[in-house]
């Protein structure tokens, strides 16, 4: 994110063509959703809902030529709806190894 036009993320964000990411949250699943950009402190993915800003949250991340996806737990820190899409981007930060 940007303040000032001074970049205040640590983390270098890149693009893994045809991962997806699959979770549940609340009263619906949303598997397959396109993955945006990841980085080692979180990841940015496309959603059809919009989701509670602080909540938690389990990622399953789906990268081709991978048998598993990789199971990852996280906290929701921003939505921002696309317009004439019907979609949002969601930001998830990952949580610490071991929680």
């Amino acid at each position: 994110m940007e303040n000032n036009g001074v970049e205040k993320r640590t983390c270098i964000r890149f693009a893994i063509p045809g991962t997806t990411v699959s979770y549940e949250f609340k009263d619906y699943t949303e598997e397959f959703s396109p993955l945006v950009d990841i980085s080692r402190g979180g990841v940015k993915f496309l959603g059809k809902h919009p989701l509670e800003i602080n909540a938690d949250i389990t990622l399953k991340i789906s990268v081709p030529g991978e048998m598993i996806p990789l199971t990852i737990h996280g906290k929701i820190r921003w939505i921002s709806f696309i317009e004439g899409k019907d979609q949002y981007q969601i930001g998830v930060q990952f949580n610490p190894y071991g929680e």
